[in-house]
């Protein structure tokens, strides 16, 4: 019995340090052995699997704002961040969180503007070109 709670208490200490360190492997690492011994749902635990998403999300934020990344991705990362909750941190991650969302935002309002513009192509009314033309100036005005 003895050797069982002294298991325990290592376990929730190594969950306690792979925490602190904020090393993905090493959170991972720690997890795996706690949820081997039934500690998976104990507080060190879940600690160490909330920090694990959020550092997993913000990481998946980082590769969705290379170049060339489809807007897709984007979409998957900036939601896979809300559900983390790096929406409501702060530091890199929250800046990661909202230059996606930026970027999703202005791709929304540039495609109204050329749904705008097709539809008042199609009429060929003046008012609604007009209006199409200036949504889509702001549109591109605000991309720069």
């Amino acid at each position: 019995a003895l050797s069982g709670i002294r298991l325990q208490q290592g376990v929730k200490d190594r969950l306690e340090k792979a925490v602190e360190s904020r090393v993905m492997n090493q959170l991972e690492q720690a997890i795996e052995a706690a949820a081997a011994i039934g500690l998976y749902d104990s507080e060190e635990c879940v600690a160490a699997r909330r920090l694990l998403s959020y550092l997993c999300a913000t990481e998946q934020l980082r590769e969705a704002l290379e170049p060339g990344v489809a807007l897709r991705a984007v979409r998957a990362a900036v939601e896979a961040a809300r559900l983390a909750g790096v929406d409501e941190g702060d530091g890199e991650a929250k800046e990661l969180f909202l230059k996606a969302k930026n970027l999703l935002d202005k791709e929304d309002r540039c495609r109204r503007a050329r749904a705008s513009l097709k539809k008042a192509v199609i009429t060929l009314e003046r008012e609604p070109l007009q209006a199409a033309l200036a949504e889509a100036r702001e549109a591109e005005l605000s991309e720069e």
